[in-house]
This record gives structure tokens, C-alpha cells and sequence, in this order.
């Protein structure tokens, strides 16, 4: 039996868990708090909201559990304002440096 997600676009599919977790978290910021905004898909912005909502990956694109499902079957993902998300990938950018040279020490 095929599911209406089975026909979705990956763009689709990413919009609709944003929808999601923006209900769930009733429009706040997973790490400020903060309103998040939802905007209509556009392609090709060139301005961008800090508050606007976006999805985020509680694990580092680094770890081997990012992708990964919990024991709640769901993925590991929440909604995050595009400022506090932008502030956390520098941080693990910083981090993934960091430790690239220390290996190569």
C-alpha cells in the first residue's frame, strides 16, 4: 500500500516536517525560545530571517549518529530559528577544524 509521503519530493517532505515541528514546539526556537516564522518556499532567496524557522539536526553533520532514528522512531531533528542554527554550525565547523588538526598532529 503506497503512502502520500512515498510521492513527496525531498523538498516536500522537509517543508512538511518543518510544518510539524513548528506545531509541536508552537512556533518557538528549540535553543532561544524565540517566534520562528514560517516562510512560503521561494526558490533562490537572497535575504534571509534570522527568526525564520528552520530544520535542525540535534547531532553535528559530524557524528555517526546523525541521520540515525532514536528509540522514538523519529528522527533526531527540531526547528530551530535560522540564527541560532547558523550560530550552532559555525560552532561545529569550529569544532570539525579543531580536531582535523589535532589529528594531523
Amino acid at each position: 500500500m503506497s503512502h502520500y509521503r512515498d510521492h513527496m519530493s525531498g523538498s516536500e517532505r522537509r517543508r512538511w516536517q518543518l510544518l510539524l515541528l513548528w506545531w509541536r514546539q508552537q512556533g518557538r526556537c528549540h535553543y532561544c525560545g524565540g517566534w520562528c516564522v514560517l516562510m512560503p518556499p521561494m526558490p533562490k532567496r537572497a535575504v534571509f530571517r534570522d527568526d525564520e524557522a528552520t530544520l535542525e539536526h540535534l547531532d553535528s553533520r559530524h557524528s555517526d549518529r546523525r541521520g540515525s532514528y532514536e528509540g522514538t522512531g523519529q528522527f533526531r531533528r527540531v526547528m530551530a530559528c535560522r540564527g541560532c542554527n547558523q550560530a550552532r554550525g559555525a560552532q561545529d565547523d569550529a569544532w570539525a577544524h579543531q580536531r582535523a588538526r589535532e589529528l594531523r598532529a
